[in-house]
């Protein structure tokens, strides 16, 4: 897919922002305008930060959680509220936008979705759905993504894979 889009000679490599910015831009999903695509851009940024937090408070996905039960419990405690301080933030930035980066869907939008209902490991916490109730105009452009006729078709006929 992205060769066809750039040729036979491959511009972007092994670096899987920089292809999901070039394939949103190339799709339409990075914004209007320099000003859209700044928002949408520090949106990314907001959700890839949720996503290293949940990898050092979670347990591994693979192999032996080697802290204790208590240890794990308060980091992933530590994790959810640190994570509420951050849903405030990005929903004040936000604003009264129909999505993350003005009147139209985007990447950052996708990426939300993606983080917070198409996560198994991030599903499985208790915290998440108190969480996310907290945060009307996120919990918004997520069931909106889900919702969407592309990606709720997505949903109903890709393979069940472990990832």
């Amino acid at each position: 897919m992205l060769r066809s889009l750039v040729g036979s000679e491959m511009c972007i490599r092994d670096r899987s922002k920089t292809i999901l910015r070039f394939l949103a831009g190339a799709f339409g999903l990075f914004g209007a305008d320099e000003l859209s695509r700044a928002k949408i851009d520090t949106i990314m940024e907001h959700v890839a930060d949720f996503k290293d937090g949940f990898g050092k408070a979670a347990p591994p996905f693979i192999g032996e959680d080697k802290r204790s039960k208590e240890e794990a419990d308060e980091a992933m405690a530590g994790y959810w509220k640190g994570l509420e301080g951050q849903l405030e933030a990005l929903e004040a930035y936000i604003g009264e936008s129909e999505w993350c980066g003005g009147e139209e869907i985007s990447v950052a939008d996708v990426l939300l979705f993606s983080f917070f209902s198409d996560n198994g490991r991030v599903q499985a916490c208790s915290q998440l759905q108190p969480t996310l109730e907290k945060f009307s105009k996120i919990r918004e452009i997520v069931d909106k993504v889900a919702a969407h006729e592309q990606v709720a078709g997505w949903l109903a006929s890709r393979p069940q894979t472990p990832f």
